[in-house]
């Protein structure tokens, strides 16, 4: 089983279990950019909709079936967004890497990129995973 208070890293990112204490972080990033959240479920800049999705994070981390990150730059010691390993089966050995998302100033600087490394070292590596996917919307081109 994934510990529920799983932290990975890398030399570039820390990934912390996201805490209801990150929402006002959250919405200030998510709101900077509305154009992001064409291709999300949500639309995170929307208050009620970043509770609602920080709920379903929440209540999915409880249930075993999705661990949600707040993604930290290590160089500036700032929340740069979120990220997940999500639809997690251990009996079938895989899990999703999805949800993610970053605010602009964090995005194309190679976090995200560490983000994922780190989640699929710990799949892979720590869990022995078969499989990991990721998931975003098709048109998604970013």
């Amino acid at each position: 089983m994934f510990p529920l208070k799983l932290q990975l890293e890398t030399d570039k990112v820390l990934l912390r279990p996201l805490d209801a204490g990150d929402y006002h972080v959250f919405l200030e990033l998510a709101s900077q950019d509305p154009d992001m959240w064409n291709y999300f479920s949500l639309n995170l800049g929307d208050p009620e909709q970043l509770t609602e999705w920080m709920r379903m994070a929440i209540l999915d981390l409880c249930t075993n079936t999705r661990r949600p990150f707040t993604v930290i730059d290590k160089a500036s010691g700032n929340i740069a967004g979120s990220t997940s390993l999500g639809n997690i089966s251990m009996h079938d050995k895989r899990a999703e890497i999805g949800w993610s998302w970053l605010g602009p100033e964090f995005r194309s600087t190679g976090i995200n990129r560490h983000a994922k490394f780190a989640m699929m070292r710990y799949a892979f590596d720590e869990q022995g995973f078969e499989r990991v996917e990721f998931k975003t919307d098709v048109e998604n081109l970013r």
